[in-house]
């Protein structure tokens, strides 16, 4: 999941709303899109959203949050939001 805060800044909004399909939720404000993914908490893991930030229709940032007490770290958690988006290499 870290390298995908590098490796995804520049992909299309399109692209993303096609490999990781239709946010949990969605804001804009001054000229900004927001588009959050999330995974709910299981057992073995804590809650993970990734939010992709978008200007000019293209992603500047992937930021993650969530509950990193228990399980796996939060790359673990957040990577199944991001993996289709990921390049093949």
């Amino acid at each position: 999941a870290k390298d995908a805060q590098t490796k995804l800044v520049g992909l299309s909004k399109a692209k993303v709303l096609t490999c990781a399909g239709a946010p949990a939720r969605s804001a804009s404000a001054d000229g900004v899109e927001y588009l959050t993914y999330v995974r709910p908490a299981d057992e073995d893991r804590g809650m993970c959203a990734a939010t992709f930030v978008i200007e000019q229709g293209a992603v500047v940032a992937l930021t993650y949050a969530g509950d990193i007490t228990r399980g796996a770290t939060r790359g673990a958690q957040c990577a199944e939001l991001v993996r289709g988006c990921m390049p093949e290499n």
